[in-house]
């Protein structure tokens, strides 16, 4: 049977809201998530998911009708909801130049965000994602935050039992599955607390690697206090 195309559909899991929450879908993917923070605390968040080396798997979901008693969305709802989100966050005051990519036949998807404040970048994500049903991710926590030179960054908490859910194969393809967090400043970096961050020569950018595995199975991982130069 034709399935029906509906603009409103609702997608709780958000492409790119929610991307650390995405090994939960697709059993292997690399995720870079690039963070550059100006002096003033405005930016730029470029988010890249590929999801390549799951594209068999993807296309046989997603030509079901249901999965686990629950409709299956086209392409082009998906699509749609990934521009429904992005003109939302394009709404907000604090977020400028959002702009979205796209490669439904390899799955890898790219996302920038520019904004005025880190501030203004979490209230608005934490605005939008809190509209959907998000009770399986924590967002009662700073998960980024400039103040006078130091940057926190806390990695979005996922409940134990999500990761449990999945099938022992799963679990152990997502150890090919690749994060890596990357953090770029103007000014030198000084300090930093996370023993996984790997430091660029100039000292500017800052590089956390890990298997999607690992961070499923912890997901702070990716916390890091970082404090740069004084001007």
């Amino acid at each position: 049977m034709k399935r029906q195309y509906s603009k409103r559909f609702k997608m709780k899991r958000l492409f790119f809201l929610l991307l650390p929450c995405l090994f939960l879908f697709s059993s292997c993917m690399d995720i870079i998530d690039d963070l550059t923070v100006n002096r003033d605390g405005s930016g730029v968040l470029k988010l890249n998911i590929n999801l390549s080396k799951s594209k068999m798997r993807i296309n046989s979901i997603l030509a079901l009708d249901s999965l686990n008693g629950k409709r299956v969305p086209t392409i082009s709802e998906i699509s749609d909801k990934i521009d429904y989100y992005a003109d939302k966050l394009r709404e907000k005051q604090g977020i400028r130049n959002v702009e979205v990519s796209r490669d439904f036949e390899n799955y890898i998807f790219k996302f920038e965000i520019g904004f005025n404040k880190v501030e203004n970048l979490e209230k608005d994500i934490k605005e939008i994602v809190s509209e959907e049903n998000s009770s399986w991710v924590n967002f009662d926590f700073d998960w980024v935050k400039w103040d006078n030179g130091v940057l926190q960054r806390n990695n979005i908490r996922i409940p134990e039992d999500q990761f449990n859910r999945l099938k022992y194969e799963d679990q152990e393809k997502l150890k090919d599955g690749v994060y890596t967090s990357i953090t770029r400043f103007q000014d030198p970096i000084v300090e930093y607390s996370n023993p996984l961050s790997k430091l660029t020569p100039n000292r500017l950018n800052l590089m956390i690697r890990t298997s999607t595995n690992n961070l499923a199975k912890d997901t702070q991982q990716l916390q890091n206090t970082i404090k740069v130069e004084e001007k």
